[in-house]
C-alpha cells in the first residue's frame, strides 16, 4: 500500500510540471469563472470534477472502483487544466489501474475538452486517453499504451456537468 502511495505522489509531482495553470498564463478571471465543482448525473453513473483557479483538477466516477477500460479498477484521477479558448479549457489527468487481485495494471492518461456554458454554470465533456503498462512512461510521447486500451467518453456527449452552489 505504501508503495502504491508513493508512486502516485511520483506521478502527481513530475506529472504537474510541465503544465500551466491558468493564473500564470494570464487568465485569472477565467480561472475564477471556472473554479468550482461540478456534477454530471447519468442514467446508471454520476461524475463529479473539481476545478481549483490554479489550474489543479481531479475527477472521481461512481463506476470506478468495478471495472472501465479493459475491465480494470482505477483510482480517483488528478492532473492540470488551462484555458484552450474563449469559454474552453483543455484538461490532462493520470490515474492507476487494478486488476481483481488489487495488482497494479498501469496508469490512465486521459485528455479532456471542456466546454462551458455562456454563464458558466456548466460544461460538456469530451476526452480520449489510454492505459500504459507498469514502468511505461505515460507522459512520454514515445511510449506505447497497452493495446486496445483506449479511453474516450462517447458516454459522455451532451451531458452537462452542472456547477454545484452553495
Amino acid at each position: 500500500m505504501k508503495t502504491k502511495q508513493l508512486l502516485l505522489a511520483g506521478v502527481v509531482v513530475l506529472f504537474c510540471q510541465p503544465f500551466q495553470p491558468a493564473q500564470a498564463s494570464g487568465d485569472g478571471l477565467f480561472a475564477a469563472k471556472v473554479n468550482g465543482t461540478y456534477l454530471a448525473t447519468l442514467t446508471d453513473e454520476s461524475q463529479v470534477f473539481q476545478l481549483d483557479a490554479n489550474g489543479n483538477i481531479e475527477q472521481i466516477l461512481s463506476f470506478q472502483v468495478e471495472a472501465g477500460a479493459l475491465g480494470f479498477s482505477f483510482t480517483n484521477s488528478l492532473g492540470k487544466w488551462k484555458r484552450s479558448g474563449l469559454k474552453q479549457a483543455s484538461a490532462k489527468v493520470v490515474n492507476f489501474n487494478f486488476d481483481n487481485t488489487p495488482d497494479f495494471t498501469g496508469t490512465a492518461v486521459v485528455d479532456y475538452t471542456l466546454d462551458f456554458s455562456n454563464d458558466f454554470s456548466s460544461f460538456q465533456a469530451s476526452c480520449s486517453g489510454f492505459i500504459y503498462a507498469p514502468g511505461v512512461d505515460p507522459l512520454d510521447p514515445a511510449s506505447n499504451p497497452i493495446p486496445v486500451s483506449d479511453i474516450d467518453c462517447d458516454n459522455l456527449a451532451g451531458v452537462d456537468f452542472k456547477k454545484i452552489e452553495p
